[in-house]
C-alpha cells in the first residue's frame, strides 16, 4: 500500500532506519489507519501508546523474523512488501504481505521463536509495536481486539491451507517415491517394505504365502529389434495383464528392467503353479501396436515360484522363486517352474 503524499514521510525514515515520529502528523495517522490492526479504530483513544511505538526500515533482502531468533514485537508493515519463507530465507515464499498487513503476533501470543522467515521483498518501512504495548492497546481499545483476533483468525486459515497443500505434496512425493514411473505398479523399494510385512503377518497366522517371479524372455533382443519405444510399450502391456488377471488382493510390481513380482495372498504352491500357467498363456495372447503403427507380434514370458515357509526370511522366498526361474528358463522359456 502506497499513499500520495507521504513520500517525505517515508523518505524521512528511511534516513533514520529506527525512528520515532509523532503520531499527530498528518501522513503518519493515514498510514496508521489503513493497516488492518488499527481499521475502524479511533487512534485519538490510543494515540499515548502510538507514541511508544517506533519505526523501522527494512532494506530488500534483509530478514525480519527468524526461527532461531526470539520475538517480542509486533510489526506493521507500511510500505513495501515482505514475504514469509519455511525452512531457508532461499525458499520459495509461502506468503507474500503487502501494506498494512502484519507479522509477528503468532510468536507474542505463544511467546515463542517465530516459526517462519520473514524476508523483505523490497525496500519496506514498519511500525514496531511492542509486547506489551500492544496487549495495552487490546485492553483499552476494543476495535483493536477485535482486528487482532480477526489477524489471527485469518492466519490460522492461511497456515492450514498451506498445511493441506504440504500433505497433498507429500502424498504426491511419496507416490512417485514408491511407483514405477512407466507401469503405475508399485516400485522394488515399496514392494521389499510391503513384501516384509505381508510375510511377517502371513508366518505368525500360518497361512500360505506364494511369490511369482515373472522375467521377459529375450527382452534385450526385443528392444535391440523394436526400439526402447516398443520395449516400454510391451512392458506396460505387461503390467496390465499381470494386475487384470489376479485377484485383488496380489501385489504385482515392476521390480527393475523387465522383472516383475507378483504375491498371491492365501495360495498354496500348486493354486499359484495354476495361476502362474494362467498369466503365462494371456501374455502369449497380448498383441500392441508399435511407434510405427505395425502390431506387434507379442512377447512371451518365463514364471518361477515359490511358497512362504514361515519359519524362514521374507528374501528366502525371493531366492526360492529366482531358482525356479533360472529353471524355467534352462526349459527353454515362456513357462512356468517351482
Amino acid at each position: 500500500m502506497e499513499i500520495q503524499g507521504t513520500a517525505w514521510f517515508i523518505m524521512a525514515i528511511l534516513k533514520n532506519k529506527d525512528a520515532r515520529f509523532s503520531p499527530t502528523a498528518e501522513p503518519y495517522r493515514r498510514l496508521i489507519g489503513e493497516a488492518s490492526l488499527f481499521n475502524g479504530v479511533r487512534l485519538e483513544g490510543i494515540t499515548y501508546l502510538l507514541e511508544d511505538c517506533a519505526f523501522k526500515q527494512l532494506m530488500k533482502g534483509e530478514t525480519l523474523l527468524a526461527p532461531n531468533r526470539k520475538n517480542d514485537n509486533l510489526y506493521v508493515l507500511l510500505s513495501g512488501g515482505l514475504s514469509v519463507h519455511l525452512g531457508s530465507p532461499e525458499s520459495a515464499p509461502l506468503l507474500k504481505l503487502g501494506g498494512g498487513e502484519c507479522v509477528g503476533e503468532i510468536s507474542i501470543i505463544t511467546e515463542a521463536t517465530p516459526s517462519a522467515y520473514v524476508v523483505a521483498d523490497e525496500n519496506s518501512v514498519l511500525l514496531v509495536i511492542k509486547q506489551k504495548t500492544l496487549w495495552a492497546m487490546v485492553r483499552v481499545s476494543h476495535g483493536v481486539a477485535r482486528n487482532l483476533l480477526y489477524i489471527i483468525a485469518r492466519r490460522l486459515q492461511q497456515d492450514n491451507q498451506v498445511i493441506r497443500d504440504s500433505i497433498e505434496l507429500l502424498e504426491q512425493y511419496e507416490l512417485y517415491a514408491s511407483t514405477d514411473a512407466l507401469t503405475g505398479l508399485y516400485n522394488r523399494r515399496r514392494f521389499d517394505e510391503l513384501f516384509e510385512r505381508l510375510h511377517e503377518r502371513y508366518a505368525f497366522d500360518g497361512r500360505n504365502l506364494t511369490l511369482l517371479l515373472v522375467d521377459v524372455d529375450h527382452f534385450k533382443n526385443y528392444n535391440d529389434t523394436h526400439g526402447h519405444a516398443a520395449g516400454d510399450r510391451a512392458l506396460f502391456s505387461l503390467a496390465r495383464v499381470l494386475t487384470e488377471h489376479v485377484r485383488p488382493d496380489a501385489v504385482v510390481a515392476r521390480y527393475g528392467g523387465e522383472e516383475f513380482l507378483v504375491v498371491l495372498p492365501e495360495t498354496d504352491l500348486e493354486q499359484g503353479r495354476r495361476i502362474a500357467q494362467r498369466l503365462v498363456d494371456e501374455v502369449n495372447k497380448m498383441r500392441f501396436t508399435l511407434p510405427d503403427n505395425v502390431t506387434s507380434s507379442g512377447i512371451t514370458v518365463s514364471i518361477g515360484l515359490a511358497q512362504a515357509n514361515p519359519d524362514g526370511a521374507a528374501g528366502d522366498v525371493y531366492a526360492a522363486a529366482d531358482a525356479a526361474l533360472r529353471r524355467a528358463r534352462e526349459k527353454g522359456r515362456n513357462c512356468v517352474a517351482t
